[in-house]
């Protein structure tokens, strides 16, 4: 009952799940004497695009060797083994759906971060369609004693900003996906609407690119989805600092900015 309240909720935009405070997710679930994250997704887990500094002009982002993007940054801030499974130009419904059992199965993963559904807004997927296969992802995931972890999609922008209103729809059903299944949620969505200094052209982009991030925009996806295994509100007044505490960083180290209640 309460789950279908908080979805009627959040269908009505008057809730974002996961906005209280939760105990960390960073145990040792399936006992095996260490803590293990895996990542899933396509060229953004993968950290293409990482190395390149805001203000530099990037018509197509480099491609990078695996070892960094936002699982470096986790591995760095928590000391976890953090799996890097990223697939550039992967789409969920061509590879990612089919990858994902044996990818998830053969991993000592305690929690699996899914990030995944830019390259399906290019032949554009319907919303229903991309829905019911992440929900094939998280029962997989579930199936195999691991902790499903979603993450929405920051919209892209500049050159690519024409795929906008598929990874908001996207976004949408990952919402309404989390909460149906009582699952956490890092809405990078959310995250890029408080943080950019400037909307149209995000500068934790490589930009005119407008797709993939740049160094910081990684350490933003870092903070993000660190926030949200541990259990911390990134976006209330005191989320950074309270981040900030559990990583043992200086003040002002965190880069995500809480939303402005008008």
């Amino acid at each position: 009952m309460r789950a279908v309240l908080l979805l009627m909720l959040v269908l009505l935009g008057n809730v974002a799940p996961c906005a209280t405070a939760q105990e960390s997710i960073l145990t040792d679930q399936n006992q095996d004497g260490t803590v293990n994250v895996l990542s899933f997704g396509d060229s953004i887990t993968y950290g293409v695009g990482d190395g390149e500094e805001p203000g530099a002009q990037i018509e197509i982002a480099p491609q990078t060797n695996g070892l960094g993007g936002y699982t470096a940054r986790i591995e760095s801030l928590y000391g976890i083994s953090v799996l890097n499974r990223g697939v550039p130009g992967e789409e969920i419904a061509k590879g990612g759906v089919a990858r994902f059992p044996s990818t998830v199965r053969s991993s000592s993963a305690d929690v699996v971060v899914v990030l995944e559904g830019v390259n399906d807004s290019i032949f554009r997927l319907e919303q229903g369609e991309y829905g019911r296969l992440l929900q094939k992802l998280i029962n997989v995931a579930i199936a195999s004693g691991k902790t499903p972890v979603l993450a929405t999609l920051p919209a892209p922008c500049c050159n690519h900003g024409g795929r906008e209103p598929f990874t908001e729809s996207y976004s949408n059903e990952i919402r309404q996906l989390a909460v149906v299944n009582d699952l956490r949620v890092v809405d990078l969505e959310r995250v890029w609407k408080s943080t950019c200094q400037n909307k149209e052209e995000c500068e934790l982009y490589n930009l005119p690119e407008g797709l993939h991030p740049n160094t910081l925009g990684y350490d933003v996806i870092g903070q993000a989805v660190l926030a949200v295994l541990l259990g911390i509100d990134v976006f209330a007044p005191d989320g950074a600092a309270q981040l900030e505490g559990a990583l043992g960083l200086p003040a002002g180290s965190v880069i995500i900015k809480p939303e402005v209640v008008l």
